[in-house]
């Protein structure tokens, strides 16, 4: 069940990979305008974070953020998003065992 469980997750990370080379290939040939909102940063770290620390069983004090609850950014979400979970999992990867990433 464990083998099987990590199947699915390298599964999903590569198809993600796949969908992202494609995204980013696209984006350079077309330079579309993505459509921007303003978007609450702290909700989409915490709920990346959530994520994140879910699937690795990192503390989510271990990855603080110290933006104001009321910081809004103008962007387009799923960028943004995309953004701070590679972010967030490149962190999670390559940080010592008991460390805290700020």
């Amino acid at each position: 069940e464990q083998l099987r469980q990590r199947l699915d997750r390298e599964i999903g990370d590569m198809q993600r990979l796949l969908e992202d080379t494609l995204d980013l290939a696209w984006m350079d040939t077309e330079r579309p305008q993505l459509p921007t909102e303003p978007v609450l940063a702290l909700s989409v770290w915490e709920a990346l974070r959530d994520d994140a620390c879910f699937e690795s069983g990192w503390d989510p004090a271990r990855l603080p953020c110290r933006l104001g609850v009321d910081c809004r950014v103008e962007v387009h979400l799923d960028s943004l998003a995309q953004a701070m979970e590679n972010l967030l999992r490149n962190a999670i990867r390559h940080s010592p065992e008991d460390g805290t990433v700020s």
